[in-house]
């Protein structure tokens, strides 16, 4: 049962890294950094438990209940889950990156941020699934069409401006925007849809509006981060050498 439920939780992340693995065929990044980055996905998640802890105790974060207002959940959504989460990820993403001197194309920048993000994921999915025991396949199928895959285009965004700023192609301020708030707020936006669901707030019209939105919302995230990665790919190679040119040999 134990390792059925490990199957179940790190299927959905190995699928999508798989993904990312082919389109960066070209210039593979070392298996040893790739592992790295996943390991600093997985202590991101502690970090992030930690900064939660820290909203919660200041009075940033109040736990909402059926009787309470969505905009009382959408602050519970950011402020116990998007703001740390999305910002330890970043942290552990920036540390990870600071330096690396296999940082040397742009597609590097979603290749290690979706290895701190599906880190995150595996770890987040694992211990879900284990609290689960009763419902284990299906909690595993809704987390791995919407939950991981969110996890997935959320490091995509990240790793696609830090890129951009890394070759000096973006301004500090643009990045900040693309690399920390543009994830928060989709992150945000998608977890305020499921707690309002969970505690039904909305009446009705919730279980017939939060599926529909995450589908729209994954999608199109999924959409974006695929022509990303194919924009990012497509550029490094054009800055390539033409084969069999010699001409910066010494």
């Amino acid at each position: 049962m134990f390792y059925g439920v490990i199957l179940v939780a790190l299927l959905p992340a190995a699928v999508l890294f798989a993904y990312v693995w082919w389109v960066d065929r070209h210039r593979k990044e070392p298996p040893a950094q790739l592992a790295k980055g996943f390991l600093f996905g997985i202590l991101s998640a502690f970090a992030s438990v930690f900064l939660a802890s820290l909203f919660e105790w200041t009075g940033l974060d109040v736990e909402p209940g059926p009787g309470d207002s969505v905009a009382l959940h959408m602050r519970h959504a950011f402020f116990a889950a998007a703001i740390p989460e999305e910002t330890c990820k970043l942290l552990v993403l920036w540390l990870f990156l600071k330096g690396n001197p296999y940082f040397d194309e742009r597609l590097d920048g979603i290749v290690y941020a979706t290895c701190v993000g599906l880190g995150f994921a595996s770890i987040e999915n694992v211990l879900y699934l284990l609290m689960e025991t009763d419902s284990v396949v299906a909690t595993g199928i809704m987390r791995g069409l919407f939950a991981v895959p969110g996890h997935f285009c959320f490091a995509v965004i990240m790793g696609y401006f830090l890129a951009r700023f890394r070759f000096g192609e973006i301004s500090a301020w643009t990045a900040f925007l693309g690399f920390w708030a543009l994830p928060v707020l989709l992150h945000g936006f998608y977890d305020t849809a499921v707690f309002c669901l969970q505690d039904d707030v909305g009446g009705s019209f919730m279980p017939a509006f939060v599926p529909v939105f995450l589908t729209v919302l994954i999608f199109f995230s999924l959409r974006w981060s695929v022509q990303s990665m194919k924009e990012l790919l497509a550029q490094d190679r054009s800055e390539e050498p033409p084969a069999g040119d010699d001409s910066l040999s010494a």
